[in-house]
């Protein structure tokens, strides 16, 4: 059985167990005529709703667990339809990247944006963070940045980037199973602040990154001094 079709069986029990739910309410309603004790009918409602929150735990448990997508007991998929093999195109993919004093540039770990979800947060950056003005852009920047070195110290002393599940630990739910996790250790980043933010635009052919993931064009769009 595919994936597909193991989430067409989840969806469609959860139907049965929700139609079956109907019918026991309307079963054992105020003004129901149906056979059985009241007692019974109440058992029976209470057994629907039981099965319908065990099938949905237990579904989406097996969602997390396997990795895949269950849909709608798990998180829906991004795609929806194959990319065309001209990446970041009109406008660019962007990309983060912090520099301490000293010029190194720094690969931005998305833990660091919480409490944004970075999808979200890359989302505006592409279509509205560019259209706005100097001094706006610059606000924003500032706020990022200040951002950026408060995650960057709490990296420096052994903790998470992020801000998010801090007592669940590794047990936290992820906001994307898809970023690789940039600061992992003190020595992933800087032990002086990050002084400028640059953003930059990013395109690829699709199958030449696939084979070589350094073939690609990045060009400074934004940067930001402090």
């Amino acid at each position: 059985m595919n994936v597909s079709q193991v989430a067409a069986v989840a969806f469609g029990g959860l139907v049965l167990l929700i139609l079956s739910a109907i019918v026991a309410e309307g079963r054992g309603g105020p003004h129901s005529t149906g056979r059985g004790s009241p007692l019974r009918r109440a058992r029976a409602v209470r057994r629907a709703r039981q099965m319908i929150i065990a099938w949905v735990v237990g579904s989406t448990l097996l969602a997390g667990v396997t990795q895949r997508n269950l849909w709608p007991l798990s998180s829906w998929a991004l795609m929806t339809s194959a990319p065309t093999r001209q990446m970041g195109e009109k406008p660019p993919y962007q990309r983060l990247l912090a520099v301490d004093d000293a010029g190194h540039e720094y690969v931005v770990d998305y833990r660091a944006l919480e409490p944004f979800a970075v999808e979200e947060l890359m989302a505006w950056m592409r279509y509205s963070f560019m259209t706005l003005a100097r001094a706006d852009q610059d606000l924003a920047a500032r706020y990022l940045l200040e951002r950026l070195n408060l995650a960057r110290t709490r990296v420096r002393a052994g903790d998470s980037p992020g801000t998010q599940g801090r007592w669940l630990g590794p047990l936290r739910a992820p906001f994307h199973l898809m970023h690789p996790r940039q600061w992992t250790s003190p020595e992933t980043v800087p032990a002086t602040p990050f002084v400028a933010l640059r953003v930059y635009g990013e395109r690829w052919d699709l199958l030449e990154r696939a084979a070589d993931p350094a073939r690609f064009t990045r060009v400074l769009l934004y940067e930001f001094h402090e």
